[in-house]
């Protein structure tokens, strides 16, 4: 009988048992509720950046994302915020510092499609293309409207009879396509030219054609910045002319006759 009753567990024995499970339990609740606290502290800030970096990617640090709303409100919506967007686009666009700047971001030797669109002037008339060249017409040409009436474009295969002078219109001549025709084999008094293809044809005379139909005349002023090297180093007048050099950053002055457009 001894060994049965010394195996039985003692009233202070039955008594605890209840007493250190239920301090267990406690514990175990207060270290999870430390854990819930520490994933907590950690979600929200981690949830601010995203929010932060999605509204930056979505709408940049100039948009009405990053204004505070009134205390009334819940923010703006999605109309709002690309009304606000738009306004910004607006507004840079009707900068005339801007629109300024837009102009001269077009190449040398280019002229807009839309600078000209129906290709009508009067004779006499100065129209001044985005790069400062300063084109007269003196005669109407061709009023047709097919593509080998003209205006050519970049990449117009054409035949141009022109002089180039110095100091004005009755300057001395330091290029002209009589000189170079009558040194080539077709010895004419044009030359046949590929638009924006030529390195001995200047930018100035590119921009003159763009602006004129087959059969008319006119003349140009070409800044230095449309010229060979654009302008910046002197460079060697046509032999057979009055010239033999052409000092840097000159003014040209051209005449011009638009005679054919063999490829449009």
């Amino acid at each position: 009988a001894a060994p049965v009753l010394a195996s039985l567990p003692s009233p202070a024995m039955t008594l605890g048992l209840p007493i250190l499970k239920a301090s267990r339990r406690n514990r175990l609740r207060l270290e999870g509720r430390r854990n819930s606290s520490l994933v907590l502290a950690l979600a929200v800030p981690t949830a601010l950046i995203v929010l932060g970096a999605r509204a930056l990617i979505d709408f940049g640090p100039s948009s009405s994302a990053w204004v505070q709303p009134p205390a009334n409100s819940q923010g703006p919506g999605r109309r709002e915020l690309l009304a606000a967007v738009g306004g910004v686009s607006l507004l840079s666009e009707a900068d005339p510092a801007l629109a300024a700047a837009k102009k001269q971001e077009i190449p040398p030797g280019f002229v807009p499609a839309d600078f000209y669109p129906d290709g009508k002037k009067n004779v006499g008339e100065k129209i001044t293309t985005p790069n400062g060249l300063v084109y007269e017409m003196l005669e109407a040409g061709t009023t047709g409207t097919e593509p080998r009436d003209g205006p050519p474009r970049s990449g117009s295969r054409a035949w141009v009879r022109y002089t180039g002078h110095l100091d004005s219109f009755d300057g001395p001549i330091f290029d002209s396509s009589e000189v170079r025709g009558l040194r080539s084999a077709a010895n004419t008094t044009w030359i046949e030219m590929t638009l924006n293809r030529e390195p001995t044809i200047t930018n100035g005379m590119y921009e003159a054609l763009k602006v004129m139909k087959v059969g008319e005349k006119g003349r140009f002023v070409q800044p230095a910045s449309l010229s060979y090297l654009d302008g910046k180093k002197q460079f060697d007048a046509n032999d057979g002319t009055d010239v033999k050099v052409v000092p840097a950053n000159s003014t040209l002055y051209f005449q011009v006759e638009l005679v054919n457009i063999v490829k449009p």
